[in-house]
């Protein structure tokens, strides 16, 4: 299996840390904390949460962060100064991906 010793921990070390754990148990790994950057790692689940919490990991959360709504929310503020119309904007966006 995929996340066995002997198979996830070169895998991790091969990928840097580009795929965060899932898991708690895994940031207390040896191979997590070899570098120096590595110990951001160790408590990235703790913090982390699935896309659409506190919903549900659904498609329609999926296609909502696919779309980088959040991202362009604060793009937009900054560009045009008008933080307001910014999120009247990502909350029109969010509406039409969940159908309401």
């Amino acid at each position: 299996m995929v996340f066995q010793d002997e198979q996830f921990d070169p895998w991790w070390r091969l990928q840097e840390g580009y795929h965060l754990q899932h898991v708690k148990a895994t940031g207390q790994r040896p191979h997590v904390a070899q570098g120096p950057q590595d110990h951001r790692f160790q408590d990235e689940p703790k913090y982390g949460v699935p896309i659409g919490y506190p919903g549900p990991p659904n498609e329609k959360a999926s296609l909502s962060w696919s779309k980088y709504i959040v991202v362009d929310i604060f793009a937009r503020a900054v560009q045009s100064g008008d933080a307001k119309a910014a999120v009247d904007w990502g909350a029109e966006q969010i509406k039409r991906t969940y159908g309401i």
